[in-house]
């Protein structure tokens, strides 16, 4: 039954997993246990949150403000998987946000993952230098709209359940089902220490109003074509997006070596992203964040 009045919750989702788990294991029999313990515990606590507290309010201004910590939804062997409910935490920090739009808190996020991996691949890089084993890790970010299960409309196709439901100790936690975070575990596969992959809809929220502040930030998006999505795209082929993790020097021996410099125009990028949307036959649908936003205020299906 059609329900005009559902409401729709806007989450970001991310995952961070070790690169070459499996060979680091065999490598490093002895050590392998304790550093992806410390990695269940530093990337979260060191890295992350500790990058959400940088994220500057204006970069003109020497003003931080703090954005709340990501919950993490599920360890899977070697990947954390967190998610941010957008609106909340916009709302949370509205008295220091209150000239900013809600998908600026997007912008955040990505930002703070940006640079937490990129850390702790520096860090983990300084330590294999001198000779001591070390994990690499690389990621993915996607987003999506929710509704609650016990509100289901079958045309959003993403639903949040409160663990409450399986376990009363877990009240405050949900977990997610659905296409658009099947998706993002699909994509997670394209995902390199150079390439942070991140879902359609994701891409056209950082590129809409915000394709200045991503260059500001020396942060690159690219495209690299698309690839079959098992289960889902496997048909028409589904873009893979990146933001580029590639350090100046790798970037310069590219061009000595004479390889394509995979950057793009955002602008005929997000054109290209909207349309392709347009061309799923609502397998996607255009990213809603709040009817209080600026540019994403419609729901998908609104007729009006």
């Amino acid at each position: 039954m059609e329900n005009n009045n559902i409401e729709l919750y806007s989450y970001l989702f991310f995952s961070v997993d070790i690169v070459d788990s499996i060979s680091f294991k065999r490598n490093y029999i002895n050590e392998w246990c304790d550093l992806f313990k410390s990695f269940y515990k530093d990337f979260p606590n060191n890295y992350l949150f500790e990058e959400c507290k940088k994220i500057k309010k204006n970069r003109n201004e020497e003003i931080s403000i703090e954005i709340s910590k990501p919950h993490i939804w599920k360890t899977i062997g070697d990947e954390i998987t967190f998610y941010v409910d957008i609106c909340k935490s916009f709302e949370e920090g509205k008295k220091e946000l209150s000239d900013k739009t809600y998908y600026d808190m997007i912008l955040y996020y990505i930002t703070a993952l940006f640079y937490s991996i990129k850390n702790y691949n520096k860090d983990a890089e300084n330590k294999i230098n001198n000779y001591e084993p070390a994990l690499k890790i690389k990621g993915t970010a996607w987003f999506a709209n929710v509704v609650d299960g016990s509100y289901y409309d079958g045309k959003y196709g993403n639903i949040r359940i409160p663990l409450s439901e399986v376990d009363e100790k877990n009240c405050n936690e949900y977990d997610f089902i659905g296409r658009q975070i099947d998706i993002g575990f699909r994509i997670a596969k394209y995902s390199t220490l150079n390439q942070l992959i991140i879902s359609v809809e994701l891409a056209i929220l950082l590129l809409r109003d915000n394709y200045l502040t991503i260059e500001d930030l020396s942060m690159k998006i690219c495209y690299s074509g698309r690839n079959q999505i098992k289960g889902i795209f496997e048909n028409i082929g589904y873009p893979i997006i990146y933001i580029d993790m590639m350090d100046k020097l790798n970037h310069s021996e590219n061009k000595l070596l004479n390889k394509n410099d995979p950057g793009i125009n955002m602008i005929d990028l997000m054109r290209f992203l909207e349309e392709f949307i347009k061309n799923t036959n609502h397998l996607i649908y255009y990213p809603f964040i709040n009817e209080k936003d600026r540019l994403f205020k419609r729901k998908p299906f609104d007729k009006k």
